[in-house]
């Protein structure tokens, strides 16, 4: 990648068009859908380029991806709200189309990249929503830089707890969003997609990991099935790792998806 990155287009970043998988009905699904869609990047005051992506006009509102996430799966709430703010997404170092790098993985650094990105924006004010690991950044922001700048503030999808203590009860568990018993387990759980915890028994963690599948994984045709749902290749930002596929694919595939989770 290289960087500095100007509001490109996706497809010109990525040398070729891209059907998105998860189709909306109505909405946008391939990046040549969505021309106001441009990606950019600024540099932190660690010398990290940091890829932001940004589309539509009016009140600035930020979003703060999870873990392992990136602007890609934020393109249908992009085209959607782009009509009514100007949309960014932040991709956290090591994320998306931001550089990769092994300093500063620490949450109190990904708060600090948030700021600067504000501070690169010229922004005074702006709305903000983390989801998931983008909730703890933005604790971690108010907790070393306050509430201002901070217009209003959503959380989405935070668990207090991702792994669990063997002494946990049953409610316990459940009442902190516990998935796994430790660490490994759960990284093991998103690497080699081996079962989680047994005793967390309300949770549509298969669906989820649907949205993380990667084309790597992708079956003959584009698909392949696990647990009764196609899981699609979600969008990595990394174009030797892009297959183009036919639009009439992505849309059995989401059928087939609607029909698997319900």
């Amino acid at each position: 990648m290289k960087y500095p990155l100007i509001k490109q287009s996706l497809p010109a970043l990525l040398g070729e068009d891209f059907y998105f998988p998860h189709e909306i009905i109505g909405q946008a699904f391939r990046a040549s859908d969505f021309p106001d869609l441009k990606v950019s990047s600024f540099s932190t005051s660690d010398r990290v380029n940091l890829a932001y992506w940004e589309a539509g006009e009016g009140q600035p509102l930020i979003f703060i991806p999870g873990w392992s996430a990136n602007g890609a799966m934020y393109f249908h709430l992009m085209h959607i709200l782009s009509k009514h703010y100007h949309v960014y997404v932040l991709d956290v170092r090591n994320q998306g189309f931001s550089e990769k790098t092994a300093s500063g993985n620490r949450i109190s650094r990904y708060a600090m990249d948030v700021k600067e990105f504000a501070e690169h924006l010229g922004l005074p004010e702006a709305h903000y929503c983390g989801w998931s690991m983008g909730a703890s950044v933005m604790w971690a922001y108010i907790d070393l830089f306050g509430t201002q700048g901070i217009r209003t503030l959503s959380i989405i999808d935070q668990a207090p707890s991702v792994y669990c203590h063997a002494d946990w009860t049953e409610q316990q568990r459940l009442d902190a969003g516990a998935f796994t018993t430790s660490p490994e387990r759960m990284i093991d759980s998103y690497v080699n997609m081996t079962p989680t915890n047994q005793l967390v028994s309300r949770t549509r963690y298969g669906t989820r990991l649907s949205l993380f599948s990667q084309c790597n994984q992708l079956g003959p045709g584009g698909h392949k099935r696990r647990h009764g749902i196609h899981r699609i290749g979600a969008f990595r930002p990394c174009h030797q790792r892009l297959a183009r596929r036919h639009p009439n694919q992505d849309r059995r595939a989401h059928r087939d998806i609607h029909r698997g989770i319900q």
